[in-house]
């Protein structure tokens, strides 16, 4: 079966060597990733190590609602990696296509902001691909098919963090204010933003101030880095 378009698949034995004795369940899972050699990986392990039946594995994002239309799926494993694929939009899309099928995300990289949009998000397992995440992709996948959540520890303490720090950005700032900043987090300028957003130049610079004000920060380039080292540009 080919996965993936341009990618060869691999004739090297389970991956499942390299996490001990794997799972093995049966499952149809659904792959959409925008890393074609990470998305033949989690392919050939789903099929080799865990006896899945991969029902589709693409890096085509915006095709995913309408080609899960046509094949059904138990659990959508999603690759968020930073400037490609947009969770907040592909999450909710994901559940109109198919409202039964629980989704796993894999994110490259496990930030503030991050954290903060999936939990609200609530996707049935978050986990990093960092982690050497093969072994718990096997538990994610085992969890949810069974109706459970899976949540990797990183991603469990930065909630718990975020949620007693009475001072963290989604206390302090508006929906509004966080969809700016997202923006000023690819370095936009106001009159980009205001673009962007349908705003007038002069609400993009009253919304830049106020974040400013709001975060204690002092010019545009802490701002900037703020928003970078938070992960608003990674969602």
């Amino acid at each position: 079966m080919t996965f993936c378009p341009g990618v060869q698949v691999s004739s090297s034995p389970c991956f499942a060597a390299q996490a001990g004795k794997p799972l093995r369940f049966a499952a149809r899972i659904a792959i959409v990733h925008p890393n074609r050699l990470l998305a033949e990986l989690l392919a050939q392990c789903c099929e080799r190590c865990w006896q899945c039946d991969v029902v589709l594995c693409t890096i085509d994002r915006d095709a995913v609602p309408a080609l899960l239309l046509q094949r059904e799926s138990d659990v959508t494993i999603v690759g968020a990696a930073p400037g490609s694929f947009s969770c907040v939009d592909l999450l909710p899309a994901l559940a109109r296509a198919q409202p039964a099928a629980r989704v796993i995300v894999c994110v490259s990289k496990l930030t503030e902001y991050t954290a903060y949009k999936l939990a609200q998000l609530a996707p049935q397992a978050v986990i990093e691909e960092e982690s050497g995440a093969i072994e718990e992709l096997g538990r994610a996948i085992a969890a949810v098919r069974d109706g459970q959540r899976y949540r990797s520890p990183a991603f469990t303490r930065m909630i718990d963090q975020r949620v007693r720090n009475q001072t963290s950005f989604d206390k302090v700032l508006t929906p509004r204010q966080e969809e700016v900043l997202r923006h000023i987090a690819v370095s936009l300028t106001d009159a980009e933003v205001a673009a962007r957003l349908h705003l007038t130049i002069i609400t993009a610079k009253k919304h830049r101030s106020d974040i400013m004000r709001k975060l204690g920060l002092h010019s545009s380039a802490q701002l900037v880095r703020f928003a970078q080292q938070a992960g608003f540009a990674s969602l």
